[in-house]
């Protein structure tokens, strides 16, 4: 028997209310759950300017034999599962230039730099419903910067919450840039899930794959999906570097929908007329007759102008494949309706729901975690995902986004990651014009002081009962600060 956990890599976020949290898509398509585990979430604040923390909940799977598929693991009554995760700030210690590395960089800490690393050690939790592990010892310049905590569910799971949102300069440096600040630091962090289960005849079960987490900023348009996320990113190199077989046919639902509905949907949170141009036809655009052959070119066409409306964006080869082969009418019609969210969680469901609501372009130098994700040599094999832990460090991932990351977010205004820092919004779901998202913040300081103030882009009914998706919970009177 083989244990794995998954997702093989989570994605937490940060959020300045210090009690009530909800827990990271599991399930692609489904926005994930109140920290219930039970509630669909709906509200990302508790109220107009407390942000809730988004966690990531790891799970641990058996894998009986090489010819099996993963499945929850099974214990004994009596068992125990005992978590342990590293999570690491090394934004401020690390060489770094003017502006983010072009190519891979694996971080390098710079001479010097140990008051600068915030590490509060590795923590270990177990059991079920535990709670009070804190991320609360690690310092920056003498001055404790806490990067979050430790729960467990009522089933052992694992759920893994960062920090609160919290920047700071405790000798109050400026803030000049976007991307790099001496002096400063914020919250984010990343590191190593590993785990072991005690039996209750006192043996243990160590040799248990593990995981990663992975502490972002706040995803303030939660439903409105990449179009290049982390999971393309890392999926093509997979491809392309280690031994990973594409798909052998391309199917409209699994491969093209999801490009078109994407895209289509950045209407919502950018106000360029390419977006709306796309047809949601989708019986039509799932039919590969000659006849339809035009329609097909001309949205495809429209998903690739994403290359040149938004900055630093690149379609993946395997998304430029699928559009390739849609075109040509060399796909499987499959078309049954708008495909639904499964009613449980899988092992691959899990890590494609996390990596699915990153930002996979515009790594400039990005959000969650930056071009470094290109790098082959920092996955092990079989491909799944999954980091080798022997390759990358507490800290890695994140070490080269900007820090702190609220600069980066004011400045990265027009076109760089409207699915989740959006760029022109509706003030309500009648509205009919769009304001700027930020608007009210024009400073780096502004934003470090104000980013829990502003709202969050979620799906509302118009007045003829249609799904779209309006500014939410924002804190009123942010003027020009």
């Amino acid at each position: 028997m083989q244990y794995s956990i998954y997702p093989s890599i989570g994605i937490a976020r940060v959020g300045n209310d210090l009690n009530e949290f909800y827990i990271g898509p599991e399930i692609p398509g489904h926005p994930g759950f109140e920290s219930d585990g039970q509630t669909v979430v709906k509200k990302y604040k508790v109220d107009e300017d407390q942000i809730k923390r988004q966690a990531a909940r790891f799970r641990i799977f058996e894998i009986p034999d090489a010819n099996s598929a993963p499945r929850p693991a099974s214990l004994p009554a009596g068992a125990t599962v005992e978590w342990t995760v590293h999570l690491v700030n090394k934004k401020a210690a690390v060489v770094r230039g003017g502006t983010p590395p072009a190519q891979p960089q694996r971080p390098e800490l710079a001479a010097n730099s140990a008051e600068r690393v915030i590490d509060p050690n590795a923590q270990t939790i177990a059991g079920a419903n535990a709670a009070g592990v804190k991320f609360d010892t690690g310092e920056f310049m003498n001055r404790r910067v806490p990067l979050g905590e430790l729960r467990t569910d009522q089933e052992q799971n694992l759920l893994v919450l960062g920090g609160f949102g919290f920047s700071s300069s405790p000798n109050s440096a400026p803030l000049p840039s976007f991307y790099s600040n001496p002096g400063w630091h914020d919250d984010v962090s990343d590191g190593p899930v590993t785990a072991r289960i005690r039996l209750p005849d006192g043996s243990t079960i160590a040799n248990i794959t593990p995981a990663w987490a992975i502490v972002g900023p706040p995803d303030f348009a939660p439903e409105i999906l990449g179009v290049v996320t982390l999971y393309d990113i890392m999926l093509q190199v997979g491809i392309d570097s280690l031994g990973l077989q594409g798909p052998a046919q391309v199917s409209f639902t699994n491969h093209v929908f999801p490009l078109l509905q994407r895209t289509r949907r950045l209407r919502w949170v950018n106000e360029d007329p390419n977006w709306s141009d796309i047809s949601d036809d989708w019986p039509s655009l799932a039919t590969a007759s000659a006849a339809a052959s035009q329609l097909r070119r001309d949205n495809a066409e429209l998903v690739r102008n994403i290359e040149s409306v938004l900055s630093h964006y690149k379609l993946t080869s395997l998304q430029q494949s699928f559009l390739n082969e849609w075109v040509v009418g060399n796909f499987l019609s499959d078309w049954t309706g708008v495909p639904q969210p499964e009613s449980t969680v899988t092992p691959a469901g899990l890590t494609r729901a996390a990596l699915d609501s990153t930002v996979g372009q515009g790594f400039f130098p990005g959000i969650e975690g930056g071009i470094l994700v290109k790098d082959p040599n920092l996955y092990g094999g079989p491909f799944d995902f999954r980091l080798d832990h022997n390759q990358v460090h507490a800290g890695d991932l994140t070490a080269l986004m900007a820090v702190p990351w609220q600069a980066d977010f004011l400045d990265c205004l027009r076109g760089w990651w409207p699915s989740q820092r959006p760029d022109d919004v509706r003030l309500n779901p009648t509205a009919t014009t769009t304001v700027r998202w930020e608007r009210g913040v024009s400073t780096h300081i502004g934003m470090v002081n104000n980013f829990s103030r502003l709202g969050f882009i979620t799906a509302q009914k118009d007045a003829q009962g249609n799904i779209v998706f309006a500014e939410d919970q924002r804190a009123p009177g942010i003027q020009f600060v």
